[in-house]
């Protein structure tokens, strides 16, 4: 075997490989070792290597941890493998993005008892249905909504577990929240506090209202279907006079898209009210700010071009 032929394996790797798999395709233990010391490739974690130079990867200790757990099967063999370990917990977390729990370990579920001798990885038996877990970054992970009810199983702080919603909800990441609400009386013994309790605390990390309205959006849809389009139309009957006001009063005020959604129109409420009181002076800074607000929702495009001294 050839270096090429191990890095057109760690291609479909990340650019990792094993000791095992370099094995299994005839290149030997000391061989990679020697390679490694050449600085022909490079050690990752015991047992794990890569093919490529330091880059900024902030997955790759948790690919490489994931990788060591069966060190034989190759990535596309493993995610077909119904035994397959699985990221989850605080490590589910941080490969889907959200929250920021301090990881200290690598966390997995396995269907079947697996060991490693690696202090920084975690195992845990436990199967897990196919609609609780997902293909991530080419790592097979619980959702998001398993994510959080085995971090409530867990005890984990309900501040921290709010956190990771809303962030999961800027992300526009899939949550089922009738489960969560259906699932919270299961942990009225971790907190002391009954479920419906619990269900409300997991929102406490919203600090505003456009946060507010993006939970709230997010629990109607995910509980009725049905509802986006119902409270689409309904909001926007309620907008068109606002938007009238603001093209008759700034000619170059340009409206946002007609299906604006919950969070949108409040950000424009408010800058509306802020028009409202300031139409002598600072109309400009108020545009500004709805502008901004609507652009870091990424929700849809807005045009607008601020009223000059003249346009006012």
């Amino acid at each position: 075997m050839t270096i090429e032929e191990l890095r057109t394996l760690a291609i479909q790797q990340y650019d990792l490989f094993t000791t095992a798999q370099a094995e299994k395709l005839g290149l030997p233990r000391l061989k990679v070792h020697r390679l490694a010391q050449a600085g022909t490739i490079r050690l990752v974690r015991r047992g794990v290597y890569s093919t490529g130079p330091c880059q900024d990867d902030h997955l790759e200790e948790l690919r490489a941890a994931w990788l060591s757990l069966d060190p034989t099967k190759t990535v596309a063999e493993r995610l077909r493998d119904e035994g397959c370990a699985i990221v989850a917990t605080s490590s589910a977390a941080y490969l889907h993005g959200i929250g920021n729990l301090m990881a200290y370990e690598h966390e997995f579920f396995s269907p079947k008892r697996k060991q490693s001798r690696a202090e920084d990885i975690r195992i845990r038996v436990r199967k897990m249905p196919p609609s609780d877990t997902e293909i991530r970054e080419g790592l097979k992970v619980t959702t998001v909504t398993r994510t959080v009810l085995d971090l409530l199983a867990d005890g984990e702080e309900l501040e921290h577990i709010s956190d990771l919603l809303l962030h999961a909800v800027q992300s526009n990441l899939t949550i089922d929240w009738k489960r969560l609400r259906e699932e919270s009386s299961r942990f009225e013994k971790v907190y002391g506090i009954d479920g419906s309790e619990i269900f409300s605390a997991l929102f406490s990390a919203a600090s505003n209202e456009v946060e507010q309205a993006n939970f709230a959006r997010a629990i109607a849809e995910s509980s009725f279907p049905d509802i986006r389009q119902q409270v689409t139309e309904q909001w926007s009957k309620q907008l068109i006079p606002v938007i009238e006001q603001l093209k008759n009063s700034y000619p170059k005020f340009q409206a946002p898209a007609a299906n604006i959604d919950m969070s949108q129109f409040i950000a424009l409420q408010q800058s509306v009210n802020a028009l409202v009181a300031n139409t002598q002076q600072n109309v400009l800074p108020a545009l500004e700010t709805y502008i901004q607000t609507v652009e870091k929702l990424q929700k849809h495009t807005l045009t607008a071009s601020a009223p000059r001294n003249e346009d006012r």
